[in-house]
């Protein structure tokens, strides 16, 4: 996740100076797969931990659980939290591509416009 982070930070650097829109891309484009991949591997993490917890039958063994595995999925949550915010800053230089003509068509359902695999909320 490191390096979507650092592509991700680059190309808003190459933006902010003005440059092409098609080089940003070019950078950006190949990481939505890693975001997608750390992200399930959150939600798969959070559900292993929530299983362990919904195995407790009594309300003093439930209570441990969670208190067991409460930091654990704190720092689940937070991954996620993070891949939430790469996703919308992947979105950034995709929708812009789709805008200026470079990228594939721009379809707007029920206030979503979706950009290739991307959508983003107006």
């Amino acid at each position: 996740m490191d390096r979507v982070i650092f592509v991700i930070n680059e190309a808003m650097k190459i933006r902010e100076y003005g440059g092409d829109r098609e080089t940003i891309w070019e950078k950006v484009r190949p990481e939505h797969g890693t975001i997608a991949e750390v992200q399930a591997e959150a939600l798969r993490s959070i559900e292993a931990l929530a299983d362990k917890a919904a195995g407790k039958n009594s309300v003093s063994a439930l209570a441990k659980a969670a208190q067991e595995i409460e930091s654990e999925v704190s720092v689940w949550l937070a991954v996620l939290a993070r891949c939430f915010q790469l996703q919308n800053e992947y979105g950034e230089p995709a929708f812009r591509r789709v805008v200026t003509g470079t990228g594939p068509a721009v379809t707007l359902s029920g206030g979503i416009v979706t950009c290739g695999l991307h959508c983003l909320r107006p």
